[in-house]
């Protein structure tokens, strides 16, 4: 007889229907041609507890750590699903092992087969798509089983190293922290304190962030064929003393003057423009003027930003009301010129306010 051993029931039923007539008989399915499929749901075996090994062990003292077994021990966990491969393994005369084609699913069958003094003959069936036609090409290509003795074995030395780290390093802390007056148990997992170290240190950082003001040098500009784009001013080496580790710039003077000295200069070196017209800092006028110079590219400069307008007493009051509308109404403040600030000398300052008013 033909035995297949799947890791978990829903595996046992699809091999069962690719091999065709499948009658279910309590823990076990029979087919057709006579091979029977049964499964093992899991771990029906895991490793012994440190009390299986000397009752010593069963209270947890510092002098007894590490426990370290020389021979291992297994315990059954699904007695009734054994006791039914125990019986089938009897009849057998070839196993078909169906385990998950991963390093847990090798063990799990092989420790089974280990376990019970199996010694005949078995086949590897390695199924990752249940639909019928995938299972009958893998029933159609098995493989000696020796073949995967390597993903048994680490899997047996994740399982093994997960219960020395476990077992003694819980023992350990929960005991020292017993000494420091904690009551409860401290668990500590091989894979679990890791990640949950990860997760602490995670919500710490969160916890004790501070906002930080960074600073980016942006424009939008127009090609050739009048499309518009935007494009961010990337820090080099040279500024690394001014940016954090995700490369953003914190350093506002830095900032102000990557700002001046990029300002206009495309367009200042563009063949096509014959002039150009820039409106900012003083410090983006030098700039300008000095890349202008090259070729002599003329260039209208409107610096200082919000200047304020200044009418002194022997002012022309007609031509200063009538160019501080301009400035403010037509123009929308485009001169540098800022209506909205205007300086009046005491003397004139009600004549200046009528005729702004009549205007």
């Amino acid at each position: 007889m033909r035995l297949v051993i799947a890791e978990k029931p829903s595996l046992a039923r699809a091999i069962a229907d690719a091999i065709g007539s499948p009658t279910r008989k309590g823990d076990h399915i029979t087919c057709s041609d006579g091979t029977v499929v049964a499964w093992c749901a899991g771990h029906i075996l895991e490793t012994a507890p440190p009390e299986d090994y000397d009752p010593k062990f069963k209270g947890w003292r510092l002098e007894d750590l590490p426990i370290a077994p020389a021979e291992w021990k297994l315990v059954v966990s699904k007695a009734p699903l054994l006791k039914t491969l125990k019986t089938l393994l009897k009849s057998a005369t070839r196993v078909v092992h169906a385990g998950d084609p991963d390093r847990e699913g090798q063990l799990i069958v092989d420790q089974v087969l280990q376990f019970l003094g199996y010694r005949g003959p078995v086949d590897r069936i390695l199924v990752s798509d249940t639909n019928p036609d995938a299972v009958r090409r893998q029933l159609a290509a098995l493989q000696p089983n020796a073949n995967f003795r390597s993903l048994s074995d680490a899997a047996l030395g994740r399982q093994r190293a997960d219960w020395l780290f476990g077992m003694n390093l819980t023992r350990l802390y929960t005991l020292l922290g017993q000494k420091a007056g904690y009551q409860g148990v401290l668990s500590v997992g091989r894979v679990q304190t890791p990640l949950l170290g990860l997760i602490v240190r995670r919500d710490l950082a969160i916890e004790s962030f501070q906002p930080v003001p960074y600073y980016t040098i942006a424009a939008t500009l127009t090609a050739g064929t009048g499309a518009h784009f935007s494009a961010r001013w990337q820090p080099s080496d040279a500024h690394a003393p001014h940016v954090d580790e995700e490369k953003r710039l914190l350093n506002k003077a830095v900032a102000a003057d990557v700002r001046d000295r990029t300002t206009g200069a495309a367009m200042i070196e563009h063949k096509i423009p014959q002039m150009v017209s820039i409106t900012g800092s003083v410090r983006a006028g030098m700039e300008v003027a000095k890349a202008a110079s090259s070729d002599l590219k003329r260039v209208h400069l409107e610096l200082g930003g919000k200047a304020p307008v200044i009418v002194f007493d022997d002012a022309d009051i007609e031509a200063a009301v009538a160019g501080i509308g301009v400035a403010g109404y037509f123009n929308a403040g485009q001169d540098c010129t800022a209506a909205t600030r205007v300086l009046v000398q005491a003397g004139v300052h009600d004549e200046f306010v009528a005729a702004m008013v009549a205007w």
